[in-house]
C-alpha cells in the first residue's frame, strides 16, 4: 500500500505519539487502520484505503467529529495523517 520508508515511517510516528497508551493499535492490510481499542461501540480511528489514483484518508473521533479527504501524492498523506495522529493523541489526553 505504501513504500517501506512511508510504512517504518508511519510505524514510528505511533510509536512516538502513542507509547503511552498501549490501547491504541495499528493494523496494515488492505487499508491501514489506526484506532483506540476500548468498550466503546464506535471507537475513535484513522483508516487510510488506497483507491485507483490515490488514497482515502478519514478521521473519527469516537463522537461526532468525522473528516474525510482524498490525496494522490503519498506525501501529502503522511501529513494528514500526522494530523489526525495529533488531534486522537489530544483526545486521548483529555480522557
Amino acid at each position: 500500500m505504501f513504500s517501506q520508508i512511508a510504512e517504518r515511517r508511519i510505524q514510528n510516528l505511533i510509536k512516538s505519539y502513542f507509547s503511552a497508551h498501549p490501547e491504541v493499535i495499528l493494523e496494515m492490510h488492505e487499508a491501514l487502520i489506526i484506532y483506540v481499542k476500548n468498550e466503546n461501540i464506535d471507537p475513535p480511528c484513522i483508516e487510510i484505503k488506497k483507491q485507483n489514483n490515490g488514497f482515502e484518508i478519514s478521521f473519527w473521533d469516537g463522537y461526532a467529529l468525522s473528516e474525510s479527504q482524498f490525496e494522490d501524492d503519498e506525501g501529502k498523506v503522511l501529513k494528514i495523517l500526522k494530523t489526525y495522529v495529533r488531534k486522537l493523541a489530544k483526545n486521548l489526553r483529555k480522557t
